[in-house]
């Protein structure tokens, strides 16, 4: 008899142990622990020794480590909410962030096609005025312009027109100006 109280009783503090362990809450543990100490009485009638009938404090409440280590439990709960909540905000909001960049980014392609179509547009009316110039005439004009615009330009006018107009500009000008013909040449098949 001995011997089945005390696994009796080793059980249930294993058992006890182990729901503590787990963070079961005190109403759980309570109807194990009146079990316990009904069959602890049990054993103790039939041993002819006097019980107590009431539970004490602390048999009934799990010990003070596993409260605080509850609370600290739920604290660091509301901690973790907290922070996903704030993290959920900053998604939100990178999120709308790209959304309106992508507006922006599209806006700016449109406008950079727009203005694309109107410098190549007026690019063409000066190469149809530089193809009807004599060379010396449009060379003395495209020592004013810019590299990127003298590139553009002779790229539309014929061949000779723009050995010309290249032959009569600063050596390292044309230089310049024919390495960006070449690059440019050599890309515009690809695009």
């Amino acid at each position: 008899m001995k011997k089945l109280i005390l696994n009796l009783g080793l059980t249930a503090a294993i058992f006890l142990g182990m729901m503590m362990a787990t963070g079961v809450m005190q109403k759980q543990l309570l109807p194990v622990l009146k079990l316990k100490k009904e069959l602890t009485k049990t054993a103790k009638t039939e041993q002819g020794e006097a019980t107590n009938d009431t539970l004490s404090a602390e048999e009934i409440s799990p010990p003070d480590s596993v409260s605080l280590m509850l609370q600290k439990i739920e604290a660091q709960r509301e901690e973790i909410a907290t922070k996903l909540a704030a993290l959920r905000e900053k998604e939100k909001e990178i999120s709308q962030r790209e959304q309106k960049v992508e507006e922006e980014l599209a806006q700016l392609r449109g406008l950079k096609d727009e203005l694309s179509g109107t410098t190549s547009s007026q690019t063409s009316k000066l190469a149809k005025a530089f193809q009807a110039m004599d060379a010396g005439q449009a060379a003395k004009i495209a020592g004013n312009l810019d590299d990127r615009t003298l590139t553009d330009l002779l790229l539309q006018i014929r061949e000779r027109n723009a050995a010309k107009i290249l032959a009569a500009l600063d050596p390292s000008r044309a230089a310049r100006i024919y390495k960006q013909l070449s690059s440019k040449s050599l890309q515009a098949p690809s695009q």
